[in-house]
This record gives structure tokens, sequence and C-alpha cells, in this order.
């Protein structure tokens, strides 16, 4: 199953450069990026267009809406969603599905760190895809996958104590695996 990274943004096509820096430094990471500035086109895509795909969707706070990221998160193929907020608004939810895909450290207001967590997540995901690889005797793409989540962790400037963690941890399996 491949990934989508799904961005919703009310900026989108109306402020020239909104967000470029941060989307570029996405797609050298993650592709494709599908960008929406509506809700309802959004949801849409991910319902019809993405069965077949891990979705990893940010909303800027403007779309952090509850009842709408409830939605987002009742959706199976949504494994996580992120809240760029720059605006430090305060967002609680008792949704059990939500809290899940969202958590505390995916409400995100700084560039760098939404950047170090989409890495993280990534690599932890990555790492998951590569055990069901390896238990399934598929030991060398299971490992390519292992060296390419070093390799998402590697275009971090400094590495978080998780990071390094789960860097060690990559490592580590990719030694193991033959």
């Amino acid at each position: 199953m491949s990934l989508i990274f799904v961005w919703l943004d009310k900026r989108m096509g109306y402020i020239p450069g909104g967000n470029e820096k941060l989307k570029e430094k996405f797609r050298k990471i993650l592709s494709p990026i599908r960008q929406f500035d509506k809700p309802t086109s959004c949801y849409d895509f991910i319902c019809d267009s993405t069965k077949d795909k891990h979705v990893f969707f940010l909303t800027t706070s403007v779309f952090a809406e509850e009842e709408f990221l409830r939605k987002i998160a009742s959706l199976t193929n949504v494994s996580f969603i992120y809240v760029y907020d720059q605006d430090n608004k305060q967002f609680t939810t008792n949704d059990k599905n939500l809290l899940e895909k969202m958590g505390s450290q995916r409400l995100i207001h700084f560039d760098e760190i939404l950047y170090e967590q989409l890495i993280y997540d990534l690599a932890r995901f990555y790492k998951n895809q590569a055990d069901q690889l390896i238990l399934g005797n598929q030991s060398k793409q299971g490992k390519q996958l292992l060296e390419y989540a070093v390799q998402l962790i590697d275009t971090c400037d400094d590495l978080n104590q998780d990071l390094q963690l789960i860097q060690q941890d990559l490592k580590e399996k990719i030694q193991r695996v033959k």
C-alpha cells in the first residue's frame, strides 16, 4: 500500500508563495502531495481516490473543526492527522479515533517541528511495513524500506531524542536483516 500526503489549506492558490518553502521540503520526502483549499473536495478525494493508499493528512487551524476532523479520522485509510496551527488555537477532543490519529504531538505551531514529526511518523510507518515484509520472507525489500527510513531521518538538521532512538533502532534492524 502506497502513501499520499493530502494538504488542506485555505491559503492554497490565494497567497503568492504561501507555505511554498514548507511544501518544497515535503516534496523531497513525500510524493505525491495533493493540495486542496475546500474541505468538501478534500474529503471527497480522500473517500473516492485513496482507498488503496495510506493518507497523511495535514490541515491548518482554519479547518481544524472537531466535526470535520472526526470525519477525516473515521476514514480507515487515514493514518495520521496533522494540524498546522500558526495561530496557537486551543484544540481539544474526546473522540478516541481522532486522538489516536492526531494526538497532541501532531498539533504543531512551527515548520521545523511539523517536518520532524512527519519524518518520525514516516520512519515508524516504513519500519512497520519493513517488519511485515521481513516476516513474509521479503527481507531485501524490507531492508530497503529500513534504509529509506534512515535516509529520511538524515534529512533533519537536528535530531530530537525520538528521532535519535528510532534511527538507532532502524540501523540495528538493518544490521540484523540478511
